[in-house]
């Protein structure tokens, strides 16, 4: 047994899932499964069910005979539920950060973080329940309209489709039920083929807490697989509004399929930080190495370029460089790692294959570039 089959066990203790994947009110024997790899030794981690197509298109039925159910949960209970969700994560925070770091390969205190930010999440929530109503708007503006006054409200879209990427799965996820649950809308997730285990976990609590409420365990549901899940999902006729998180491309993709519903798109990005001649280089080169190497540089929101005024660019060169030796390199498990493997041996070529071109074209490697 490797070292990440090992570590593997005590979380898997804690999870006590049933088998299959949440369909409908119960869970359900999916037609396949595949082995989830610790990125950092190719250890297995655990086998995840793996749903296809006509297990997706089942799903969204049932979301859709729920619908207005789900709309129909008064606001007490939403909050129950998603207080109680959040109260779930705080209780099995030391098993979800274990498991993250496994299924991931991130270090220790980003996984550690996407828990904190998870719960964080579910509260903020919770508190947005009592804010899900209209508005009313004077209409005098001409005469005809003295006296009178015009309302709106809003109502749940349907059913929600919620689609999370590798990098902080459970936290993704989270960004997609919890609103949707706070609405009053059904939802289906899925997570990314890599990293599905926290997901199914979270689910887990979160359908236990809708029980516990009274609510149906339907509203919330998980289908595994790939792409042609994710178009069965997506393209669905009951589908009311889609939620993805990950790469641009698939994203554009996704936003043709399923036109004309409803489309929120978190991608991929070239995120720059940007030095002027005045800035405290210090500082500079702090956020550069904070904000670059997090959670292995897989982050949406991570410093992917640098920028730098001439004046000045030689100095944050330097400053940088001295920071990198500071920055640990080694097993995701350890407290002081911060950077450790990508999520597979494709995104250690690409990036290979980015610094190769870069050098190409003139770039001097300052440090590291190698495997």
């Amino acid at each position: 047994m490797s070292d990440a089959d090992a570590t593997a066990a005590a979380p898997a203790a804690d999870r006590d899932l049933p088998g299959g994947l949440p369909v409908g009110d119960g869970w359900v024997a999916a037609p396949g499964t595949a082995p989830v790899v610790f990125p950092y030794d190719g250890g297995t981690v655990g086998t995840a069910p793996v749903g296809d197509a006509e297990l997706a298109r089942r799903a969204v039925d049932h979301a859709a005979a729920l619908r207005k159910r789900v709309a129909a949960l008064p606001t007490r209970v939403r909050r129950t539920v998603l207080c109680e969700v959040a109260e779930a994560l705080e209780r099995v925070a030391g098993g979800m950060e274990d498991l993250l770091v496994l299924e991931t390969g991130k270090p220790r205190a980003d996984c550690r973080t996407e828990v904190t930010r998870a719960r964080a999440t579910w509260r903020a929530a919770a508190d947005e329940v009592a804010h899900v109503h209209g508005e009313t708007v004077p209409l005098d503006g001409l005469p005809s309209g003295d006296g009178m006054t015009g309302f709106w409200t809003r109502r749940p879209v349907g059913v929600v489709v919620g689609i999370a990427g590798f990098n902080y799965p459970m936290m993704l996820a989270s960004h997609k039920i919890a609103p949707a649950l706070a609405a009053g809308c059904p939802v289906v997730v899925k997570p990314a083929p890599a990293t599905p285990l926290a997901t199914l976990w979270l689910v887990h609590l979160v359908r236990c807490a809708l029980e516990a409420a009274g609510a149906p365990a339907g509203a919330v549901q998980l289908v595994t697989g790939d792409t042609q899940v994710g178009r069965a999902l997506t393209t669905h006729e009951a589908t009311a509004a889609v939620s993805f998180t990950g790469s641009a491309g698939v994203g554009h993709r996704i936003a043709r399929d399923a036109a004309p519903r409803k489309v929120v798109l978190e991608l991929g990005s070239n995120a720059a930080l940007v030095v002027a001649a005045d800035a405290d280089l210090d500082a500079a080169a702090d956020a550069v190495v904070r904000g670059g190497y997090y959670a292995s540089g897989q982050a949406c929101i991570a410093v992917q370029r640098v920028i730098a005024v001439e004046p000045v660019a030689a100095e944050l060169e330097r400053r940088i460089a001295e920071r990198l030796p500071g920055v640990a390199v080694g097993d995701p498990r350890a407290e002081g790692t911060r950077v450790a493997a990508l999520i597979d041996g494709a995104a250690t070529e690409r990036v290979l294959d980015w610094i190769a071109r870069a050098r190409e074209a003139g770039a001097r490697l300052v440090a590291g570039g190698a495997r």
